[in-house]
């Protein structure tokens, strides 16, 4: 059932033996949970948790808020290759809006547009759910005004001294559309109608949904763990809740023989999986692999990204290296591909993000019409839904996600969720509003821990492992 190619997160270190200044001795800790970790987190305090391929989650423990331009005007870098995980650097939330706004229709709004949201760590604990370790940081008590401090050795220690790890589990969530099904149905047929006149060849067109129950951060951090993607994260700042299931990544910057290396990890096409029968998945694992439309609608996202990366690395070094994988997410299956090239350094970090984002695989070809046309036929602004996540650590490695599977909490008052899929001029109204629902339920359904297995949901009836592509 797998794809010709690896998991792209099986490429990074392994860090076990660490032995650095930075670091005390790594603690062994079996299936720690996010949702326990922040048990041990002292209250009221902000809490933030990003997935690094699903192998690595990275806690700051010693961080401040800075304004995008701060991040903007860092230089890339090529990054060292010294083997440790994230100690510091910056970590933080793009908005689809940060670089939108200046290609679509939307007046100059500042106060209409989600604030992109940077944060510059300076100490993170590093759970590796490959070695189940945990890497605790060395940190400096020297503070600023604004920071956020917790003593990370103390939180390792209640961790390890904790008697009765919990067995978690999630309730379902009851999503309401923000707007009717045959409503939906007829802007896919507008869609379909503008790329049969030549207006472009694919656009994500997103549908909107909310509800209205209450979640506790812990509530949050047991969906992360049990339903989270490979690229999940959890962002619980002043005036923001946001969790992502994503399993989605956009780019990477690592080292390579000639030079920073980047790549992209596009995502099309989609295919339910099903409860219990392994061979029925295994057929729509199949069919999916083989759709023709499906492949043409990753095609041209790759051909779109290819454009992209194209504009920041070094002629001629733009490959793709591998085209229609298959990944075996939980609940759906997906395709992807992956494209590299060595970036034409110098380049700030502004001028990189600015040349591609917001991603591709999220937006349709070409870029620039597709996102007018998106505001037109959405209505408004995206906000967080469809941006990302990232990392920067202090070797100038980066990792970062899209924003999709993604809740983002409004006032306190309730919750809002976006799911979409590609349109194409071979797309059906009926089944892509069929497949925004099934990319619905891998972020709603219940799940639980059972027999010591670490993922199993209910309606899935199918058990993972923090490995996405299978």
């Amino acid at each position: 059932m797998a794809g010709h190619s690896a998991d792209p997160s099986s490429r990074v270190p392994n860090y076990r033996g660490i032995d650095s200044p930075m670091w005390l001795p790594p603690i062994r800790l079996p299936n720690l949970y996010m949702s326990d970790l922040a048990a041990a987190w002292p209250a009221g305090l902000p809490f933030v948790c990003l997935s690094q391929g699903g192998r690595f989650q990275i806690v700051p423990t010693h961080f401040r808020e800075v304004t995008w331009s701060e991040l903007a005007a860092v230089s890339v870098v090529k990054p060292s290759l010294d083997g440790e995980p994230m100690h510091h650097g910056y970590v933080g939330v793009i908005s689809y809006d940060q670089y939108a706004d200046d290609q679509t229709c939307w007046p100059n709004d500042a106060a209409s547009m989600a604030k992109s949201r940077i944060l510059s760590v300076d100490s993170a604990l590093v759970y590796d759910r490959t070695e189940s370790v945990l890497y605790v940081p060395r940190q400096t008590e020297t503070r600023h005004p604004g920071d956020t401090w917790v003593d990370a050795g103390a939180v390792a220690e209640r961790l390890t001294v904790q008697a009765d790890p919990s067995e978690p589990h999630c309730p379902s969530l009851d999503l309401e559309a923000t707007s009717p099904d045959g409503a939906y149905e007829a802007q896919v047929d507008r869609v379909i109608s503008d790329i049969q006149a030549g207006r472009y060849y694919q656009l994500n067109l997103l549908r909107y949904f909310r509800f209205s129950k209450q979640l506790s951060r812990g509530d949050l951090l047991r969906r992360m763990d049990l339903c989270g993607g490979a690229m999940s994260c959890y962002f619980e700042l002043p005036d923001l809740t946001l969790l992502s299931l994503s399993p989605e990544r956009f780019i990477t910057i690592r080292s390579g023989l000639r030079g920073a290396k980047i790549g992209a990890f596009p995502i099309k096409g989609t295919a339910p999986r099903h409860d219990g029968d392994l061979q029925a998945d295994r057929r729509a694992a199949s069919t999916l692999r083989d759709s023709a439309k499906d492949r043409a609608e990753l095609a041209m996202i790759v051909d779109l990204m290819r454009n992209d990366l194209n504009q920041v690395c070094q002629p001629g070094t733009v490959q793709v290296r591998h085209h229609a994988s298959l990944m075996a997410a939980r609940g759906v299956h997906h395709l992807y591909s992956e494209i590299e090239g060595n970036l034409a350094l110098p380049l700030s970090w502004g001028q990189l993000l600015g040349k591609l984002c917001p991603a591709g695989s999220i937006t349709g070809a070409p870029k620039r019409e597709v996102m007018q046309a998106i505001a037109q036929y959405e209505g408004r602004k995206r906000g967080y839904f469809m941006g990302h996540a990232f990392t920067l650590d202090q070797n100038g490695n980066f990792d970062s996600s899209v924003l999709i599977r993604t809740l983002v909490r409004h006032d306190h008052d309730y919750f809002e969720y976006a799911a979409g899929s590609g349109l194409v001029i071979g797309s059906d109204a009926v089944a892509e509003r069929l497949e925004i629902a099934a990319k619905c339920r891998v972020a709603t359904n219940s799940a639980k821990r059972e027999n010591g297995s670490i993922y199993k949901s209910r309606s899935q009836g199918l058990e993972h492992g923090y490995q996405e592509n299978l």
